[in-house]
């Protein structure tokens, strides 16, 4: 993918949310939810949440994603909406002890991306995950789990190792989660990479691998 400039991009993308030209219903009306009540909560309405995720979807042009920590893929089917670049989608979800069902992503995910996709619900390093993630490098990644720092460690690590030449890690709530926020700058800070985070709702990490 081609090389973007971290702190360009973060000033139209702030530019354009603080403009308020779309709002997040107006982004995720078309999304489905697993409660109706979501649709009257202030982020999905805020156009610094979802909004984000359209925004940068005009600054880039990946060829494949991975979404990490897919729940309902309500961010990450945004960014689809705005970007016509992508053929190939890869969701994981880590196994937990409560009831999940994927079935909500995947009807999002379908709504605004025909390419080739994958669902997968387990653990970081299932064998089968990983020849799901292996065989190409990923052009974005999109972390969207919370977590604790060494498990938010975890997942940047496999992240970057899946990275395409120039690829960018996204990563959301770290204004939410000191801990995340905490590791995804000292990982960073020992990386060739262009990192900041931008204004959103809940603060979005942005990373760029540098070759």
């Amino acid at each position: 993918m081609h090389r973007i400039f971290v702190q360009s991009s973060k000033e139209y993308i702030e530019q354009s949310m603080q403009r308020n030209v779309l709002s997040g219903k107006a982004l995720l009306d078309r999304f489905v939810v697993f409660d109706e009540e979501i649709r009257k909560s202030p982020a999905y309405n805020d156009s610094r949440y979802a909004g984000f995720y359209y925004y940068l979807a005009k600054c880039v042009r990946p060829k494949n994603i991975v979404e990490m920590g897919f729940g309902s893929s309500l961010l990450t089917g945004t960014f689809l909406l705005g970007c016509t670049t992508v053929k190939k989608y890869l969701g994981f979800k880590e196994q937990s002890e409560e009831h999940f069902s994927s079935r909500l992503a995947k009807k999002n995910i379908r709504k605004v991306f025909k390419g080739l996709k994958n669902f997968y619900v387990g653990n970081l390093h299932d064998d089968d995950f990983v020849k799901l993630l292996q065989p190409e490098p990923w052009d974005m990644i999109f972390i969207a789990e919370e977590c604790s720092y060494d498990k938010y460690m975890q997942y940047l690590d496999v992240c970057w190792e899946s990275l395409s030449e120039n690829g960018i890690i996204v990563c959301e709530y770290l204004n939410k989660n000191k801990s995340m926020k905490d590791a995804f700058e000292a990982f960073f800070k020992d990386k060739e990479a262009d990192f900041c985070i931008v204004k959103t709702r809940y603060g979005t990490g942005v990373a760029q691998k540098i070759n």
